[in-house]
């Protein structure tokens, strides 16, 4: 993939729930990644003796967006770190505008130039799996020593950590190009 696309920064949101030492998670995650290849389907022709690109995207950065639910197992629980490999499957794809060029010959200036024939979206898309590792550091716990009004119990407060190394395969069949996306999620609660 990286010949293609370049690396981004993802913003993720999502929902986790469990049941004793089973967890389970569904998360959305959005990003812009940069092109590494700018004609991505690689869509070129011979004009005036030069291969020039006839496709080119309109956009700087293509959208890049990921779908996924996984299933976890705790490993490992104490009263400050939890630790939960997790796996799953998850939808990725990339999308992205693109001008279908065509090249005329102009005699004044006496050289080649490119005009737009037509534009259209581009949407690369797959479903695989994903793997990885939840390590959640609880890092701060208070409880009130007045009782909430409504429900006569105390209030608490909860603060923790999670640090997520993940990978995930995907194999974009348009451009014959598939390998694995690695990186880490970060998240704070309170």
């Amino acid at each position: 993939i990286e010949p293609y696309f370049g690396s981004c920064t993802t913003f993720t949101a999502g929902i986790t729930g469990g049941y004793k030492r089973v967890k389970a998670k569904a998360d959305i995650a959005y990003g812009q990644p940069d092109f590494n290849e700018r004609n991505v389907f690689g869509k070129k022709e011979t004009v005036g003796g030069i291969l020039r690109d006839i496709q080119v995207p309109i956009n700087d950065c293509p959208t890049f967006l990921s779908v996924g639910t996984t299933v976890g197992f705790s490993v490992y629980t104490n009263k400050r770190v939890e630790i939960t490999p997790f796996a799953g499957v998850h939808w990725s794809g990339y999308t992205w505008n693109v001008a279908n060029l065509e090249w005329n010959y102009d005699n004044e200036k006496n050289d080649y130039y490119s005009k737009v024939k037509n534009t259209e979206s581009i949407k690369l898309k797959d479903v695989s799996w994903i793997a990885g590792i939840d390590f959640d550091i609880k890092l701060h716990r208070y409880v009130s020593n007045t009782p909430f009004i409504l429900t006569g119990q105390r209030e608490q407060f909860t603060s923790s950590l999670r640090i997520t190394p993940f990978i995930m395969h995907a194999d974009y069949k348009d451009i014959s190009a598939k390998g694995y996306q690695v990186g880490v999620t970060v998240s704070y609660s309170g």
